[in-house]
């Protein structure tokens, strides 16, 4: 993992996380998924901190899903608690989130209430299928309290007119936050209530009742004009709005970067080392690629 001027250095960027030495499978280190569709082209991954190999405890996971029709997209990124049965909680979040049975709206340039209604669905839907996963680790006498995710979930039209705008919503419960990236500057979109600088917090998490979910859910829609980028990233990227990786990653998420370099992108060496790391990324129209 490379070490950039943007961001403060370690105290010791020679030092490396030891080889596992042990009998059982690692997951992979770093999981990519995207491409484009329409006007949009989407970049998600999520990368293992260092000193916290093997993979298997990584906490973080991230997705994307198109609806059949090609009309809207759908991002995820989940933060799990705990070690293990955290990761297994976040791993479950992000797959059920990307089988969702999504249909886009009727209207050809949905609102975002519309987009909003299609997050929330997909939000109780995960909080379902977790609630049953919860269920069966009760019935083989192996409850775990650690079972446990945050969620971030944003919806968008995939087709941006030339110089227009189209509604986005997001949806949250607990961990992440949600930007507005323009040339030169990384901008937290706000929740109502919650305002910004809330990119590193401790909040609720799934799975929970129905009435409880109904309190926790965060939620909030606007409009992306042609050109912008919307991301969703986790607090072990960017922190808050004094983080010095919002300067870093403001110019180089100006076009969508090859996956590769997206993945570096999200394996910059902070001071730590030992955070997993997650984004969920949407170039909004018409961009330049490198």
């Amino acid at each position: 993992m490379p070490d950039f001027d943007a961001i403060p250095g370690t105290r010791n960027a020679w030092r490396e996380p030891r080889l596992y030495a042990g009998n059982a499978a690692a997951r992979p280190l770093l999981r990519y998924d995207g491409g484009q569709a329409g006007s949009v082209t989407v970049r998600v991954g999520s990368v293992a901190a260092e000193f916290r190999r093997p993979a298997g405890n990584c906490r973080v996971a991230a997705g994307v899903r198109v609806d059949p029709d090609e009309r809207i997209c759908l991002m995820v990124v989940a933060t799990g608690t705990g070690s293990e049965a955290g990761r297994r909680a976040a791993d479950r979040a992000t797959e059920t989130a990307t089988r969702f049975p999504m249909s886009a709206p009727n209207d050809l340039r949905p609102t975002g209430r519309d987009l909003l209604r299609i997050a929330g669905d997909c939000a109780r839907f995960v909080n379902d299928d977790l609630n049953n996963d919860q269920k069966e680790l009760r019935r083989a006498r192996r409850p775990d309290a650690e079972f446990r995710t945050g969620l971030l979930l944003a919806v968008f039209p995939l087709e941006v007119p030339a110089g227009d705008s189209v509604a986005f919503a997001v949806v949250r419960v607990g961990h992440g936050a949600a930007w507005r990236v323009r040339p030169g500057s990384l901008d937290e979109i706000a929740f109502p209530g919650a305002g910004t600088g809330q990119a590193h917090r401790v909040g609720p998490t799934l799975p929970a009742n129905a009435t409880l979910l109904r309190s926790i859910v965060e939620t909030v829609d606007g409009r992306l004009r042609d050109g912008e980028v919307l991301a969703l990233t986790t607090e072990g990227l960017v922190r808050d709005e004094q983080d010095p990786a919002r300067e870093f990653l403001a110019p180089v998420w100006a076009a969508p970067p090859r996956p590769l370099d997206f993945l570096r992108q999200l394996a910059v060496r902070r001071g730590d080392r030992d955070t997993d790391r997650a984004a969920a990324v949407a170039w909004i129209g018409h961009h330049e690629l490198p």
